[in-house]
């Protein structure tokens, strides 16, 4: 089964909105495009995590043709989660409220609501001029849902645990593993949201690969200690792996994160914005 990402990048995203200020379509919609923009950095570094624990974790006989499955479980998550997250980190807890609240008079501060407002607001020219800052909020959101998720402990990291424990003990061809395969169905299934909508980074989902997602109750592998900390080291190389593919200086300084910037484009998009 193939997987779609759940979120568009900014390319496609440009058109005309009729909404008063930066509130219901416009913060669905910028919040998508940031979400959208981060599946290229993103979908980087998870395959390189991948192909890590594929080629240094199983035997060659057990690795996937595509070694992004193994984090099915983490990124079905990610994409639950994400968007509510994002949203919260950007709006409600920054930009938020009108800007006339600045003013004596009553009437909006210069530049604002558009194109460009020097206060902190709800608005988009406020998000222009504070477009570092924004930046930085979508790169440490994303970064830190990640790692979170890919925590020693977690429950998406016991769930890719247990797949690689499965794998060490299962080679795609052996009479046991073909016989899983018919009912792994069922238990991915019990592993994922049924609203889940699944990402386009992997090529199959774990009912392809001959071994079956964790579950309880469904002759799950004995937990190797060993596997916990070797996969530990590797998924946490996330942060600092995303910051590089981000061009590095992971703060709101006018010139960083240069990687994970698209500035010009999102500048564009949020004044279309009213």
């Amino acid at each position: 089964m193939h997987h779609t990402l759940l979120f568009t990048v900014i390319s496609v995203l440009f058109w005309s909105s009729r909404v008063s200020g930066c509130e219901g379509d416009c913060i669905v919609d910028i919040t998508r495009a940031f979400l959208g923009n981060y599946s290229t950095p993103v979908g980087g570094v998870l395959n390189d995590l991948a192909t890590q624990i594929s080629t240094s974790m199983l035997p060659v006989a057990a690795r996937p043709q595509n070694p992004l499955t193994l984090l099915d479980p983490i990124i079905i998550a990610y994409n639950n989660v994400s968007y509510d997250s994002l949203e919260t980190a950007i709006f409600p807890s920054f930009f938020h409220g009108k800007c006339e609240r600045f003013s004596k008079d009553g009437k909006d501060p210069e530049g604002c609501p558009k194109p460009n407002c020097s206060v902190v607001c709800g608005t988009p020219g406020s998000m222009v001029h504070f477009y570092p800052i924004l930046r930085y909020l979508a790169f440490a959101n994303t970064r830190s849902v990640f790692v979170s998720l890919m925590k020693p402990g977690s429950d998406t990291f016991t769930q890719v645990q247990n797949l690689i424990d499965d794998a060490q003990r299962c080679s795609a061809t052996t009479r046991m593993c073909k016989r899983r395969r018919r009912s792994i169905k069922f238990a991915a299934a019990m592993n994922a949201n049924d609203d889940v909508s699944h990402h386009r980074w992997a090529s199959r989902s774990p009912m392809d690969l001959g071994f079956s997602p964790a579950t309880h109750g469904m002759g799950l592998s004995p937990r190797s200690s060993s596997t916990a900390s070797d996969l530990g080291k590797i998924l946490g190389q996330f942060g600092p792996m995303l910051e590089k593919a981000c061009g590095g200086h992971a703060n709101n300084d006018t010139n960083a994160l240069q990687g994970c910037s698209w500035e010009m484009a999102m500048k564009a998009y949020i004044l279309s914005f009213p």
